[in-house]
């Protein structure tokens, strides 16, 4: 393993220090973004984020991305990567962590893993951020349905594992 930059450990440091907060905010942020989405009991979103995915689907189909603003798109991009990581610790168990390892694409960004359904090795973890970010720089007529289930097919499952 290679020897970490001084801005690396900086960036560790910060994460590890703020991972707490990123986690505590999951749920008020997915409340909030069911809120704005329209959802007449939010907490559904929470409790049953099945329902809230097909809720998504329809809303974000055909949404231009393109014509919000950069702020507002970075909203969406952190309230789907928290939906889409907590969907699938619904699915699959597990946590969320500070990816550590210095070889992986994802080195340094909050990670879902260690998912707990046999089907799911120990050692596969997904960067929501990165699925939120592929999601979001689809055209209309994208899938959030489709985009999870390629992750889920990227974890090892075969479809009828999933849920």
């Amino acid at each position: 393993m290679r020897e970490l930059t001084p801005q690396e450990i900086e960036i560790r440091t910060q994460r590890r220090k703020a991972f707490h907060n990123f986690v505590v905010g999951i749920k008020p942020a997915i409340l909030e973004f069911a809120e704005f989405v329209g959802v007449e009991n939010p907490q559904t979103a929470v409790d049953q984020p099945e329902k809230f995915l097909q809720v998504l689907e329809i809303f974000l189909k055909s949404q231009n991305i393109n014509a919000i603003d950069q702020e507002a798109k970075e909203t969406l991009h952190l309230m789907l990567m928290y939906f889409i990581g907590q969907l699938l610790l619904h699915r699959y168990g597990g946590i969320w962590f500070l990816n550590e390892n210095p070889e992986a694409k994802s080195f340094l960004r909050y990670v879902v893993g260690y998912f707990e359904r046999a089907t799911v090795s120990k050692k596969v973890f997904v960067d929501t951020f990165s699925v939120a970010e592929g999601f979001l720089y689809q055209p209309p007529e994208r899938s959030l349905i489709s985009i999870i289930q390629e992750v889920e097919e990227e974890m090892g499952l075969q479809q009828n594992d999933s849920h």
